[in-house]
C-alpha cells in the first residue's frame, strides 16, 4: 500500500464545539470557529488543511448550539470533503468527542483537528510521519515560553512520548500539545478505558497516557511555522493580521475616486468609494466602502456597508452598517448595527455580538 493510499484512507476528525467564554458577547450567537479571520472563518483554515493533508473525508463534531451555523457554513463552501456533523450533546471533553466519531471511522486511521487552531506550516508532514513511521499515535507540538499553562509532553531519548501532563506546576518539558493528532485504530480502546478527570472531562490526553502505559509508540512531530488558538480578542485579531499578510491582491469589486495601498483582496460585486484602503485588507463580495478609511488588518464581511469611518486592525462580518466612527482592535458580529456621533473624534475598541444596535450620544458644544 502506498503512502497516498494510507493518506487517502484517513478520516479527518474535526472539533468545532466549545462555547468561546473568553468571545462572548459575539459567542453566545457566533461559534468562534466561524469568526473570520484572513480571507475565510478559523473552520474554513482547517478544512482546507485536511484537503491539503490528502484527507477526502472528515467528521465533524459540534455543539448544539452551534449544529446549525456549522452546517450551513459547510454547505456553503465546496472544501473538497465528504463529511458528516455530529453533534456532542454535553461539553465532556475532547476524548469523548473524538468517540462520538469512532463509528463513522470504522477500522481507518483519523487525524483529530482542533477546530479553532490556527496554524501555518499545515499538518501534511504530521500525516506524512504518522503513516511512515506506524506509531500508534503522533503529536503536533512546539516549544512555548510557559508551559504551565499548556498540555506538555516529555520524550525520552529516541524520541518517543512518555508523560503528557495537563497545565503542570513543575513542567518537566517545554513541548506544548498544538491541537492537532494523528491515531492508529487503538486509540479506540484508551478512549474506551479512561475516566472522567477531575473537572468531569474525557481527556485526550488521558487516553493517549493510557496508550502509552498500554506499550503503544506515541511520536510527536514539530509544528512548522505559527499557531494561534482563537480564544481571545486578541489571540483572534493577531491571528487575522498574519493571514491577511500572507494574501496576494484579488481585485474583483469597483474602485472609485479611491487609493488602494499594499495587498488588497477585493470581492465581487464589492465597491470602494472615494476611499484610502490600507492592507492588508479583506473586504468581501457584496461589501460597500464609502468614504472611509480601512486598514491595515481589517476584514470586511460580505454585505456589509462602511460610511465615514476610520477602522484599522478589526473584523466586521457579513451585513453590519457602520457609520461615522474610529474603530481599532475590534470584533463586530454579522447584521449589527453601529452609527458614531458624526465627530470622528474618539476612537473605540468594541466587541458585539450578532444583531446588535449601538448608538453613540449625540455631540453637544457651546
Amino acid at each position: 500500500m502506498t503512502d497516498q493510499h494510507e493518506r487517502q484512507n484517513l478520516k479527518a476528525v474535526v472539533l468545532s464545539g466549545g462555547s468561546g467564554t473568553r468571545l462572548r458577547p459575539l459567542t453566545y450567537s457566533v461559534p468562534k470557529q466561524l469568526i473570520p479571520v484572513g480571507d475565510r472563518p478559523v473552520l474554513g483554515h482547517v478544512l482546507a488543511d485536511v484537503v491539503a493533508c490528502g484527507i477526502e473525508e472528515a467528521i465533524i463534531v459540534t455543539s448544539p448550539e452551534s449544529h446549525e451555523a456549522v452546517s450551513q457554513m459547510v454547505q456553503r463552501h465546496d472544501y473538497g470533503l465528504d463529511y458528516s456533523i455530529v453533534v456532542q450533546e454535553q461539553p465532556n471533553g475532547l476524548a469523548a468527542a473524538y468517540g462520538l466519531a469512532i463509528p463513522y471511522i470504522g477500522g481507518s486511521s483519523s487525524l483529530l483537528y482542533l477546530g479553532d487552531c490556527l496554524l501555518t506550516g499545515g499538518a501534511s508532514h504530521l500525516v506524512e510521519q504518522h503513516v511512515a513511521t506506524g506509531a500508534d499515535a503522533t503529536i503536533m507540538v512546539t516549544d512555548v515560553d510557559d508551559p504551565s499553562r499548556y498540555g506538555i509532553v516529555e520524550l525520552d531519548e529516541a524520541g518517543n512520548v512518555v508523560a503528557l501532563v495537563e497545565k503542570p506546576r513543575i513542567p518537566r518539558s517545554n513541548l506544548a500539545i498544538v491541537g492537532v493528532y494523528a491515531f492508529q485504530p487503538t486509540i479506540t480502546e484508551s478512549i474506551r478505558a479512561i475516566a472522567p478527570s477531575a473537572r468531569g472531562e474525557y481527556e485526550i490526553t488521558d487516553a493517549l497516557q493510557h496508550l502509552v502505559d498500554e506499550g503503544g509508540t506515541v511520536r510527536s512531530a514539530p509544528l512548522n511555522g505559527w499557531w494561534v488558538d482563537t480564544g481571545t480578542v486578541a489571540d483572534v485579531l493577531a491571528a487575522n493580521a498574519r493571514l491577511l499578510a500572507e494574501l496576494h491582491d484579488s481585485r474583483s469589486g469597483e474602485v472609485v475616486d479611491s487609493e488602494l495601498i499594499g495587498t488588497v483582496v477585493l470581492g465581487e460585486r464589492a465597491e470602494v468609494q472615494a476611499s484610502t484602503i490600507v492592507g492588508p485588507v479583506c473586504i468581501s463580495e457584496g461589501a460597500v466602502i464609502r468614504n472611509s478609511r480601512i486598514g491595515p488588518s481589517c476584514h470586511v464581511g460580505p454585505g456589509a456597508i462602511v460610511e465615514d469611518v476610520h477602522m484599522a486592525n478589526s473584523i466586521v462580518m457579513e451585513d453590519t452598517i457602520l457609520r461615522s466612527l474610529r474603530i481599532r482592535e475590534s470584533i463586530v458580529g454579522p447584521r449589527s448595527t453601529l452609527l458614531g456621533n458624526g465627530t470622528l473624534q474618539d476612537e473605540i475598541e468594541v466587541l458585539v455580538g450578532s444583531d446588535s444596535s449601538v448608538r453613540a450620544a449625540s455631540s453637544h458644544h457651546g
